[in-house]
């Protein structure tokens, strides 16, 4: 599948859009998973995320994506969390 972050859409609990600076949100998870992965093959995917907010996942991968964004050691706001898992869903 085709993540593409820079397509998704944040809002609050009633609807509204949040601002979100989709860029550095792009290289901030690209890092996070640079530094969180202990597979090689996650480079691609982290470098993907952080220079184009993009990439493309296998089923396995985006199992384990989903599994990393909803730990407590990512640091991502509620907001940003649910609009990623959607994604992935």
């Amino acid at each position: 599948m085709k993540l593409e972050i820079k397509k998704l859409k944040f809002t609050d609990l009633s609807g509204n859009d949040i601002p979100i600076d989709v860029d550095e949100l792009c290289r901030m998870l690209g890092n996070f998973i640079y530094v969180s992965m202990p597979d090689l093959r996650w480079l691609s995917v982290a470098q993907g995320i952080h220079e184009n907010g993009e990439c493309f996942l296998d089923e396995h991968e985006t199992d384990q994506l989903k599994g990393l964004i909803a730990s407590d050691s990512c640091g991502l706001i509620i907001a940003v969390k649910a609009a990623l898992m959607e994604s992935l869903a």
